[in-house]
Formats: structure tokens, C-alpha cells, sequence
């Protein structure tokens, strides 16, 4: 009875130590490659999905940042041309494939230039075809100009061509394919010198 009992206990322990040796071999064992191949294929078409949904976020929010910064520039000259009583200027351009701002007094020829997005001014451009601020600026491509007042400078109102009851505007967008028709602009809408961003069809002649 009692050597029954020992070949049932030892018998019960082989199959124990079998199943523990056959549960750490597929532990070890990792994945197949067909395994892998399915998990690659499943997020390259998650990532084909997403891709271009993440790209026009990350595309409008560079124009957005671009609108927001002009418009800052704008007020900076504005709120300089009543301070120091004199007429200020706020530019915009191209340079070097980077869009850069600047503001300063009228006649300056040495202005500060700066990006107008930090490190990635070249993912955006001025859209000529739909900007109508003065061209006719000492430095710069476009610019807005504020008399002592703070109010628009009368010549360079004089200069524009108001339409659709805006004295002008400078248009932003994107200079990634993915988003072709993504836009921001910075909007003159009076002689008063009142300002705002907008975007979309308002961006456009």
C-alpha cells in the first residue's frame, strides 16, 4: 500500500514539474513572427488613419500661433506710436524661407527681425495672393503703420485699397501640402486702427 501510494505521489509530481516546465517554455518563447507581422501591419493602418487628422492639428495650430503673434506686433507698434508721440511701424516677411515680424519707428532701416514662430518659421508663409496690406513699406514685405495717436498713419491709409469695409490684412498658410487651405490672417478693419485674427473664407480676396 504503501509503495501504491509513493508511485501515485511521484507520478503526480512528474506531472506537476511537466506542466511548470511547459508553461515557462511558452513564456520564453515569446512571439511569432507571424504574431509580430499582424501587430506591425494593424498600427501602420492606425497610423494611415491618424497621420494626416494629426498633421492639419499640428498645421493649424502653427497658423493659429502665426495670427496671435502678428496681431501682438501690431499692437505693439500701436501702443509705441502713443507713447512716444510718433509714427511706428509694424512688418512683415519672407527672409531666408522664415517669416519674420518686426516693429519700429518709421524710417528705420536696421529693425529687429524675429521669427514668427520659434524654430519653425519655415512651416508657414505669407500668403501674397490673399494678403493687401501696403507693400509699399521701407523694410519689410507688408506692413501696418500707426500715427502718434495710435490711430492708422493717414499716407499709408491713403495707400490702401479698402474692401468689404477692411483697410487691409496679411494672410498666413500653411506651407505643408496636408493642409492647403488652412489660413490665418491679421485684419485692419478701421482707420481707428481696430484689429482681430480671423481665418478661413475671411482670409481670402
Amino acid at each position: 500500500m504503501r509503495e501504491l501510494n509513493f508511485r501515485r505521489y511521484a507520478v503526480a509530481k512528474l506531472v506537476a514539474k511537466a506542466r511548470e516546465t511547459s508553461i515557462a517554455g511558452k513564456a520564453q518563447r515569446g512571439f511569432t513572427i507571424v504574431e509580430v507581422l499582424v501587430v506591425m501591419v494593424m498600427v501602420g493602418i492606425l497610423a494611415a488613419i491618424a497621420g494626416p487628422g494629426w498633421l492639419s492639428f499640428v498645421n493649424n495650430q502653427r497658423l493659429r500661433q502665426s495670427g496671435d503673434r502678428a496681431l501682438v506686433a501690431a499692437r505693439e507698434a500701436q501702443s509705441e506710436s502713443r507713447k512716444r508721440a510718433s509714427v511706428w511701424v509694424a512688418s512683415f516677411r519672407e527672409f531666408d524661407g522664415q517669416v519674420q515680424w518686426a516693429v519700429h519707428p518709421e524710417g528705420s532701416t536696421t529693425p529687429i527681425w524675429q521669427e514668427i514662430l520659434n524654430g519653425e518659421s519655415d512651416r508657414v508663409q505669407i500668403d501674397t495672393a490673399n494678403s493687401t496690406l501696403s507693400s509699399d513699406c521701407a523694410t519689410g514685405d507688408y506692413c501696418v503703420k500707426f500715427s502718434d495717436r495710435g490711430t492708422l498713419d493717414e499716407d499709408w491709409f491713403n495707400d490702401q485699397s479698402p474692401a468689404d469695409e477692411l483697410v487691409g490684412r496679411v494672410t498666413f498658410a500653411s506651407s505643408d501640402s496636408a493642409s492647403p487651405n488652412s489660413k490665418r490672417c491679421l485684419v485692419i478693419t478701421t482707420i481707428l486702427g481696430t484689429m482681430q485674427v480671423t481665418r478661413g473664407d475671411n482670409c481670402t480676396s
